[in-house]
């Protein structure tokens, strides 16, 4: 009997450590978000099984030598996009800002074959630069004749994580003059699929943002500077993207799998996901407090009844199992957990059990 209330006793306290502990560990994790970051980072890039035929046109650094830094002439776009258009692309997604008027000869011939495209264009623009759009300065000095195949979409949705890693998409559609317009990726995988409502990718998101599934593919790509002498059959049927990917341009950020990737290459990556569905799911946040709680309350029980040695090797163990759960959750399932709750409960519950201990010998 003596024994059955001793193991009682041990019983309730376990369970009263890890109520504290496991809301102290996500407090601690809020104020130390940097380190989830940094092994989230760590956990890419993730296997790719995709076939979705992006292909990449680059403004690189042979293109800088022939043709200078930005901006360039628009009827120098014109021409590239003129040749992509040949060969009757799904989607031409163009990552490059055309604002203001510069020359108007020769803007409107960007223009004039943006208005005969047969295939879908997406043109980017920066949220809240929609006024100094081209085409929306056109439409008040010249006939602009609106084309349905060519939309606009916000092009800067990426978050940055604590670790200024870009880790993440934003899902918001922007609004402007009471019309809404989706992210970029969003945008693009609408057009591909033939224009239609992209909602069913909502459910899967329960932020307003999407965690973006770098994996480990290499997407195709051409130089600007080659695309007029590259057959159109090249481009027919794919998602072509056109972007700046040289340095001294400036489209360059840190990700998980590099310290320079071009901007385009982190939109092509949330365009595959987007069309393959291999999405990044967090664990909710409350069942990630549950999972942290059992995780503090069973290694509590331990600590309380093995002696001290055995027991904080039990702890460094239970730290190591979880670590590698936590890494093949996300690599076999792209289920994300955060990591360091269960570090800092694991550890904190180990050192209350010490104190605790240590005090009842000094009683005694």
């Amino acid at each position: 009997m003596i024994i059955h209330l001793r193991y009682k006793y041990f019983f309730l306290l376990s369970f009263l450590i890890a109520y504290f502990v496991s809301d102290v560990s996500f407090i601690i994790r809020e104020y130390l978000p940097i380190i989830d970051d940094y092994l989230y980072g760590r956990r890419f890039p993730t296997m790719s099984k995709s076939t979705t035929p992006i292909l990449i046109v680059e403004i690189d650094d042979e293109t800088v030598k022939r043709y200078g830094y930005l901006p360039y002439k628009r009827s120098s776009y014109g021409e590239v996009i003129s040749r992509i258009l040949e060969g009757k692309p799904k989607v031409l997604g163009i990552d490059i800002f055309f604002y203001k008027i510069r020359d108007l000869n020769d803007d409107i011939k960007l223009v004039k074959i943006l208005e005969n495209a047969k295939s879908n264009v997406v043109l980017a623009y920066e949220k809240d630069e929609l006024d100094r759009l081209l085409l929306n300065q056109l439409s008040y000095k010249t006939a602009y004749r609106n084309n349905d195949n060519v939309t606009l979409a916000n092009a800067k949705v990426t978050h940055v994580s604590y670790n200024n890693e870009s880790f993440a998409i934003d899902v918001n559609t922007d609004t402007y003059k009471g019309k809404d317009y989706l992210p970029f990726p969003f945008e693009v995988v609408s057009k591909y699929l033939g224009g239609k409502a992209i909602h069913s990718f909502y459910k899967n998101l329960s932020y307003h943002y999407t965690l973006i599934n770098y994996t480990d593919r290499k997407f195709p790509s051409i130089p600007f500077w080659k695309v007029k002498d590259t057959e159109p059959a090249v481009f027919k049927d794919k998602i072509v993207l056109i972007a700046a990917t040289s340095l001294p341009l400036g489209d360059i950020h840190q990700t998980p799998i590099s310290k320079k990737t071009p901007g385009t290459y982190i939109l092509a990556y949330t365009i595959d996901m987007l069309l393959n569905g291999n999405f990044i799911v967090p664990i909710d946040e409350n069942h990630q407090k549950a999972l942290t709680f059992l995780a503090a309350f069973v290694t509590s029980l331990i600590a309380l009844t093995l002696k001290r040695l055995p027991a904080f090797f039990v702890t460094i163990f239970s730290i190591i199992a979880i670590k590698l759960v936590t890494d093949m959750l996300f690599h076999d399932y792209l289920i994300y957990m955060y990591f360091v709750p269960f570090l800092f409960a694991l550890l904190i519950t180990h050192l209350i059990v010490i104190v605790y201990t240590n005090t009842l010998k000094s009683v005694c």
